[in-house]
C-alpha cells in the first residue's frame, strides 16, 4: 500500500522531468558529413564539362543545405583568340592560383588538388567515362592541335614548274604559336624529275635548295585546320649536264630571292598529330630563266615559278 501511494506521488514528478529533457534521442544516429565544395563559374560548356569530371571523383560542385564545408572557389574565362582558358582558384584562406589550361581535364585535376588541399596533379579518367565525355569537351581536336605552341610538319611534295617541267622532293618545317601568328621556318629539298618539258632530256640535271622564314595562321573550321601561310627566304639552284667523251660535266650554281604562299588543310589524327594536303605557288623574280652555253653545253634555265602540292604529317609536342 505506501509503495502504491510513492507511485502516485512520483509519477507527475517524472513526467515533468520528461517534459523539460525532451524525448530520448537515439545514439546511433550519425552526426552529418560536410564534404568540400567546389562552385565554378565561367562559360557553360566548359564549366558543364568539368563538373562533370569532378562528380566523377567525388568532388561536390554544389553546397550542402545546413552544412558548412572547405568550399573553394574557381572563375574561369576564355581567351579571345580561342587557344584555351584561364582559371583562377580560390580558397576559404584567401591563397589564390591562376593557370591557363586548354583541356577540361587539367582544369577538373588543378580545382579537385586546391579543393581537398591535395598536390596538384593530373587525373586519368577511366576510358568509358572519357568516351562518354568527349562530346562534352569544350575543345575538338582541331581546337586543341591550334591553341599548340609548337607546330611541326614534313613530307613529300612535287610541284609543275613554269617551263613545265615537274619536281619531286621533301619538305621539312617548324613554326612557334605567337598569338595568332605561327613564325617559323620551312627547308626544302628538289629534283626536277626529268619527264616532261624543258628538263625532258636526261643529260641536265637540275637540283633546288629553298630556305624560307614562313607566318601562318590556324583558323579551325570544325573538323579541321585551314591554315593559309607566307613565305619569303633565299634559294639555292644548281644545273650540272652529263661528262663524256668530247666534254666535261659542266656545273651552274645560281642563288636568289624565293617567294610563296600556300594554303593547307589539316585533319587532326589525335591530340598531337595530323595529316596535311598544301597546295601553294613560289615565285623567284631573279630567276635566271634563259639556257646558257657552256663551251658547248647547254645549261637550261630556272623556272620562275611553281605550283606545289604537299603531302604532311604534322605534330604538335
Amino acid at each position: 500500500m505506501a509503495n502504491q501511494r510513492a507511485r502516485l506521488l512520483l509519477a507527475p514528478l517524472i513526467g515533468l522531468l520528461i517534459a523539460l529533457i525532451g524525448p530520448p534521442r537515439s545514439i546511433a544516429s550519425p552526426a552529418a558529413v560536410c564534404e568540400p565544395v567546389a562552385l565554378l563559374e565561367g562559360p557553360p560548356a566548359i564549366v558543364e564539362s568539368i563538373k562533370i569530371i569532378l562528380n566523377e571523383h567525388g568532388v561536390r560542385v554544389s553546397p550542402q543545405p545546413r552544412c558548412s564545408a572547405r568550399t573553394v572557389r574557381a572563375r574561369i574565362e576564355a581567351h579571345r583568340d580561342q587557344t584555351g582558358f584561364t582559371l583562377t582558384t580560390v580558397d576559404e584562406s584567401g591563397r589564390t592560383s591562376t593557370r591557363v589550361f586548354a583541356e577540361a581535364r587539367t582544369a577538373a585535376s588543378l580545382i579537385e588538388s586546391w579543393t581537398l588541399d591535395e598536390d596538384p596533379m593530373l587525373l586519368v579518367p577511366a576510358p568509358d567515362a572519357q568516351t562518354a565525355r568527349a562530346g562534352a569537351l569544350p575543345l575538338s581536336l582541331p581546337g586543341l592541335q591550334s591553341a599548340a605552341r609548337v607546330h611541326l610538319h614534313g613530307g613529300p611534295e612535287t610541284s609543275l614548274a613554269a617551263d613545265r617541267s615537274v619536281w619531286l622532293g621533301v619538305t621539312l618545317g617548324a613554326c612557334v604559336r605567337a598569338g595568332a601568328i605561327c613564325a617559323g621556318a620551312r627547308l626544302r629539298s628538289m629534283r626536277d624529275a626529268d619527264l616532261t618539258g624543258a628538263s625532258q632530256p636526261d643529260t641536265v640535271l637540275r637540283e633546288d635548295v629553298d630556305l624560307l622564314a614562313t607566318a601562318a595562321w590556324l583558323h579551325d573550321a570544325g573538323g579541321f585546320l585551314i591554315v593559309p601561310a607566307v613565305g619569303v627566304g633565299a634559294g639555292w639552284f644548281r644545273t650540272r649536264t652529263e661528262g663524256g667523251l668530247l666534254r666535261d660535266a659542266s656545273v651552274l650554281n645560281d642563288h636568289g630571292l624565293r617567294l610563296e604562299v600556300s594554303l593547307q588543310g589539316r585533319w587532326p589524327l589525335g591530340p598531337h598529330t595530323a595529316l596535311a594536303a598544301e597546295l601553294g605557288g613560289a615565285w623567284s623574280p631573279f630567276a635566271r630563266s634563259q639556257a646558257t652555253d657552256d663551251q658547248g653545253a647547254i645549261l637550261i634555265g630556272e623556272p620562275a615559278g611553281h605550283v606545289r602540292l604537299g603531302l604532311f604529317c604534322v605534330v604538335t609536342p
